[in-house]
This record gives C-alpha cells, structure tokens and sequence, in this order.
C-alpha cells in the first residue's frame, strides 16, 4: 500500500517534495536477496509480497550524502554539479541494484500487484528521468500483454500503452458488471416481464441475491460504490430498501461488506436505518461495527429545505426513533424486551 500511495503523487508540488525527500532512483540495499521466480498467479514463491518488499526499500534509510543537493543545483541543474559529487554519487551507487534495473518478470510482478491504471501510468513519470525511461521500456510490459492475449506482431503503440489501455478497458467492464448487478437486484419485479432472476433485493430475497453475487466470481468487489445510486454501497441501498435479509446476508462471510461505506451525500447504512427507523436493521448493522462518531449527512427534501448534516443517532432523534437512538448511543430504552423489533422501514424508498 505504502508503495501504491508513493507512486499515487502525481501534482507538481507532491513530484517537487517526492524528489526533495526522497533519492533520485530507488537503491536496494547490497544484502538483498535476489527476487524468487513468479508463478503465472501473480504471486512470488513462498507468498513473497514483492511490492512490500519494494516499499520498504523505498523508504529504508539510504548512505550519508546521498540525494543531498546544493545550493546552486538549482540554476544549474544536475550539470553543474562538480566532478568530486559526481564520483561521490557514483562510489554511494556501487554494489547497489536500482528498481528499474530489476528482471523484468519482477518489474511484472510489481505491476501486475499494482492493478490501478491510473497508478501504473504515473509510474514511470513520478519520480525522475531515470525512472521514465528504463520502466517506459522495460519488457515486463510486453510479457503483461502476453499474459492478457494481446500481442500484436506489429505493435503500434508502446507495449505500456498497450498494458494501460487493456487494463481500463477491463476496469470498466468490471465496473459496469458492478452497475448492472445493482440495477438487476432493485429492479421492480412486476416491470421484468417474468424475469425471476431480478428484484433480488427489492423484495428481499438473500438466496437470488447470493446466487448474484457468485455470478461475478473473483471480480466482484461488494463495496462497490454505485454510479446510479448515488456512489452508495450494495448495503446502503439495501438499508434504504428496507430489505433486512439481504443486508444480513453481506454482512455474513464470504461477503463481509463494509459497514461504514458512505455516499455523496455522507450517508452511511446505519444513517438509513436510523432515518426510516428500522430497528432490527440498525441491530444487524451495529452488531457488525457500524459507527456513529465521524460519519454526517444531510439530505435535500425539496424546494431548498436541506436538513443536516446529522449524525446517525442525530437522524433518528430528527424522525422520532427514539429507540434506535437509544441502541446507537446505549441509553436505556423505553422498549421491553417482549417487544419485538421493527424490522420494515416506515419510510419509502423514494425520500
């Protein structure tokens, strides 16, 4: 992570204050160990985290007098430098293996581990010349491309073009897998013309939902923030449904959704049970570490009257669910326990 966050600074002033702190290429130390081969899965022999090994060594101490610049670098750039620092950087350099000199099948490991297009293409433009050029042409791009079955014999485009431009396609058909998955699970039953495998969550059906979800296989990400919904989470639109068995079959494994996903607006699930006051949903969700510190949304009612931001335990105060209140601060409750739960929402989908 620490290495997708150092490769993720793309603004002028964050290249500016990478190249302050840290040295001009990325050293290895003498000592290390060569890197172990890589199985087709993407992962190193012996479960070796090539890109946390890499992190590491990016922010591992380097030799005194090491990327230290003077007081006219400057105006005169790396040219004006004198023979003394020149030999000086060249002596710190030796025995040492830089990153981008790295066998290409582990410069594949690295990239494959990565995933983020965006993260990929600042890569070789983020830290400095020498980095642009050796991991611009490196092979490792090719043998990627190899990997996806695309290897044109005549490319037109650099084989890391080629990489990038296969990776967001496959992105977005990822993501619009995510979309169509949540449209199928809200779609109205009665407006599907007999179509059984839809309206999953809209009339609270944990098993057809399951059977969703499996659909995607290794590509399904149940944080998915949806584009039509308003970036909510499968949970937060199963919290604003109402559907009480959906939302307890993500929080179960395999799924284990996130419970504190928030939207554009800054709601969270538990916001949504606690504004609709449904009870046994803002159980389920507190049971699975939902929180109310942090998390504040507000909410546009229409014609300019915008309410909040409120917390959760502040929404069910507004809407008068002082019992769920009451199980998100710990205050004692006005219900027994002979009481049941409210397990429906009092509220529509449409506010």
């Amino acid at each position: 992570p620490s290495f997708a966050f150092s490769m993720s600074l793309t603004s002028h002033a964050a290249r500016r204050h990478l190249m302050r702190c840290c040295p001009p290429a990325v050293v290895l130390p003498p000592d290390t160990p060569p890197a172990p081969p890589c199985h087709p899965s993407g992962n190193a022999a012996g479960d070796t985290d090539v890109a946390g090994e890499l992190a590491l060594a990016i922010h591992s101490p380097v030799e005194e007098g090491h990327g230290k610049r003077k007081r006219g670098d400057d105006d005169g750039g790396s040219a004006s430098r004198g023979d003394a620092a020149a030999a000086m950087e060249v002596e710190t350099y030796a025995g040492a293996t830089m990153l981008p000199s790295l066998p290409d099948d582990v410069l594949a490991c690295i990239f494959r581990q990565i995933g983020n297009p965006k993260t990929l293409a600042v890569l070789s433009s983020c830290v400095c010349k020498t980095w642009r050029h050796s991991l611009a042409a490196s092979g490792a791009w090719s043998m990627l491309c190899a990997e996806a079955g695309r290897t044109p014999r005549r490319p037109r485009k650099p084989w890391r073009e080629l990489y990038l431009d296969n990776l967001r396609r496959r992105r977005e058909q990822v993501d619009g897998d995510h979309e169509l998955l949540m449209l199928r699970a809200t779609m109205d039953p009665r407006k599907a013309k007999g179509n059984e495998d839809v309206g999953a969550m809209r009339r609270d059906r944990p098993r057809r939902l399951r059977k969703m979800l499996a659909a995607l296989g290794r590509e399904l990400d149940v944080n998915y923030r949806s584009v039509t919904y308003g970036r909510r989470s499968m949970l937060g639109v199963a919290a604003r449904l109402g559907s009480l068995g959906c939302a307890k079959e993500l929080l179960r494994a395999p799924w284990c959704a996130a419970t504190n996903v928030a939207d554009v607006e800054g709601w969270t699930p538990l916001m949504e049970a606690a504004f609709r006051g449904n009870e046994g949903m803002a159980a389920a969700l507190l049971a699975a570490g939902a929180r109310d510190e942090g998390f504040e949304g507000s909410r546009d009612f229409g014609k300019g009257q915008v309410v909040g931001p409120h917390t959760a335990s502040a929404w069910a105060e507004y809407r008068g669910n002082h019992r769920i209140k009451s199980m998100i601060t710990g205050e004692p409750s006005t219900r027994t326990s002979t009481q049941p739960l409210v397990k429906v929402n009092s509220t529509p989908f449409s506010i």
